[in-house]
């Protein structure tokens, strides 16, 4: 179990060429791929292409040259496809995986074109490709289909693809875009010789940008919202993934998988991958999770030092070495928040929480489909062609900041149409039961009364501090003129003056930064929603309502940690700063004034 997200590749394109075009068409496609890999250390390529003799062969060759995976999508044809030659079988030996879709008779009826059957479901698996890849390589020699595909990549649009095809459609997102890698062939009598142009095409850009460096310095000129942030963020969840596995190694970390080992043997490669995935990701985001906390509250803690540390100089000790304990205090702050921003530690833990919880429903959704059903290629289309997918319906609200996670769940579930579930639909539901909606209805209960529990500890403490500033500031008001100027007793007293409302401000701070009365509300809403699917499904009898309900409590599930996600990243991490300017305002009056008492 690698748990790395492989950086995938589309390619389509099936036109024939001459000797020196295979040669040229070479070398710039092992210079392309030679650049992202350059780009992309910690990642590992995968070309997912069609079982072509044209430009894809040469592709695909060169791919496996550099040592890129390699992964074949073979679509059903009326004539059954000519597997047998050396070539093929060689190519399906040496591919990591194979993707044999399933044919619809239907298919030409409702597309509505002009194209053979053949054509399109040669359209059908390009599509299945654009949609599965991070980077579309199209070897253009101005076909219909190839156009086809790449407008459906830079746009979103399938209209020309039959709506049972399309899988969730949202009206208001269309399916996620990505960039275009478009090799043009030229003229055969060009001047300079060459046969092939090479444009990088981009979602929602007008013109097509050529460069003979690599695609992503280019993106950051001139498109610098979408790329190359999701191909890095990835690069860089798959840093962490190598860095995390010799931790798991050493035991000095553990695995929380989804299923009990007797039950993940029998899951098959989809599911695998999705778990391998999930665990890695879950580990992940436990790790950084920790590491925020400890950082958050290193950075309370020594916040609230610091005005402590102020005042007493200000009252009591007037030395050097008191106020060189403030400076350094405060160089500790700021270099503890520095290193937190520099290495990511929150933004990383909501980002593969995020990516966790997402792989977590789309593995239960996974589970569901492939349960008590004899699925064969020559199906008619339905609900198991394309499959439920998380990456169309989450993270909508930060649709740009986020969507390396969509592209990585929609990556990693690439279902496999040959795969067949060992468990009948009464074994998977007891499975999703006892795994899934009770295991979420118990941590939820359980998180909602303890971050209640410690908002209602934090409010407790908070209104006393304040209260007890005002009522010695009261209490301080009547005593000044009786009490010594720098005696013991007065210093006391302008101490809590103005550090018990300082500290009371920092707890409230705290609370907020952490969200636990926001998180409270939450958590007990969705452990009420997994309770009530819970009591439900002990009186269904109908599998297709058992269905409806899964995916409709999956999507509730998304909902909420896409809500908890916002919350946290609209709070970012931050030096606390709540009533220590004013204290220290204060305590700098004080001072004035007292010095000009003396004069």
């Amino acid at each position: 179990m690698d748990g790395r997200i492989p950086l995938v590749i589309g390619v389509v394109g099936h036109h024939t060429f001459t000797s020196q075009g295979h040669s040229q068409l070479t070398g710039l496609v092992k210079s392309v791929l030679g650049h992202i890999q350059e780009n992309y250390p910690h990642t590992q390529l995968r070309i997912i292409t069609t079982l072509d003799k044209g430009a894809n062969y040469v592709v695909e060759r060169a791919g496996l040259a550099i040592g890129i995976e390699l992964a074949l999508v073979i679509p059903q044809m009326d004539d059954e496809n000519d597997l047998n030659d050396s070539e093929s079988t060689d190519l399906i030996s040496s591919a990591t995986s194979c993707f044999t879709l399933p044919k619809s008779a239907e298919i030409r009826e409702k597309s509505n074109t002009r194209l053979s059957s053949g054509e399109l479901q040669y359209l059908q698996a390009y599509a299945f490709i654009a949609r599965r890849c991070h980077i579309l390589f199209a070897i253009s020699d101005d076909s219909d289909i190839i156009s086809r595909i790449i407008r459906f990549k830079l746009t979103g649009n399938m209209d020309w693809i039959p709506p049972e095809y399309r899988g969730m459609k949202n009206h208001l997102y269309p399916p996620d875009q990505g960039p275009v890698i478009k090799l043009s062939l030229l003229s055969l009598h060009t001047h300079s010789g060459d046969l092939y142009e090479v444009n990088y095409l981009f979602p929602n850009e007008t013109d097509s940008h050529q460069n003979e460096s690599t695609p992503f310095e280019i993106e950051d000129k001139h498109n610098k919202i979408r790329y190359p942030g999701t191909l890095d963020k990835l690069d860089e969840f798959n840093s962490d993934v190598i860095s995390i596995r010799e931790k798991v190694e050493q035991e000095k970390l553990k695995f929380y998988p989804l299923l009990p080992d007797h039950l993940t043997t029998q899951l098959c490669n989809e599911q695998k991958n999705i778990h391998g995935v999930y665990m890695y990701a879950d580990a992940l985001a436990g790790f950084y999770q920790k590491k925020t906390r400890k950082i958050i509250n290193s950075l309370y803690i020594f916040s609230s030092i610091m005005p402590l540390v102020f005042i007493l100089y200000i009252r009591v000790w007037q030395k050097p070495s008191v106020i060189i304990l403030y400076v350094l205090l405060s160089l500790l702050v700021y270099l503890i928040y520095w290193l937190s921003r520099k290495r990511k530690y929150q933004v990383k833990y909501l980002d593969y929480r995020a990516l966790a919880e997402g792989l977590r429903v789309q593995f239960f959704w996974r589970y569901l489909e492939l349960a008590g059903k004899e699925r064969t290629l020559h199906n008619k289309p339905g609900d198991h062609v394309l499959p439920s997918s998380v990456s169309d319906c989450y993270l909508r609200k930060q649709n740009n900041v986020l969507e390396w996670i969509r592209d990585a769940i929609r990556i990693v579930s690439t279902p496999d149409f040959n795969n067949k579930c060992r468990d009948n639909m009464n074994d998977c539901l007891r499975v999703l039961q006892e795994y899934w909606i009770m295991d979420q209805a118990k941590y939820y209960a359980k998180s909602a009364s303890r971050d209640d529990l410690k908002a209602k500890q934090f409010d407790n403490l908070v209104l006393p501090l304040i209260l007890a500033g005002g009522i010695t500031s009261l209490f301080l008001t009547g005593l000044f003129p009786f009490v010594a100027e720098h005696g013991m007793l007065k210093n006391i007293l302008i101490l809590c003056v103005g550090y018990l409302p300082a500290i009371g401000g920092l707890l409230k701070t705290y609370v907020f930064t952490m969200g636990y009365e926001e998180q409270a509300r939450q958590y007990e809403r969705m452990a009420n929603d997994f309770s009530n699917v819970l009591n439900r499904l002990g009186t269904l009898s109908d599998p297709e309502e058992f269905k409806s309900i899964i995916h409709e409590l999956g999507k509730e599930a998304l909902r909420e940690n896409g809500d908890w996600v916002a919350l946290h990243r609209d709070r970012p991490l931050k030096v606390p700063g709540a009533g220590k300017s004013n204290i220290i305002e204060a305590s700098i009056k004080l001072h004035k004034r007292n010095f000009k008492n003396l004069k």
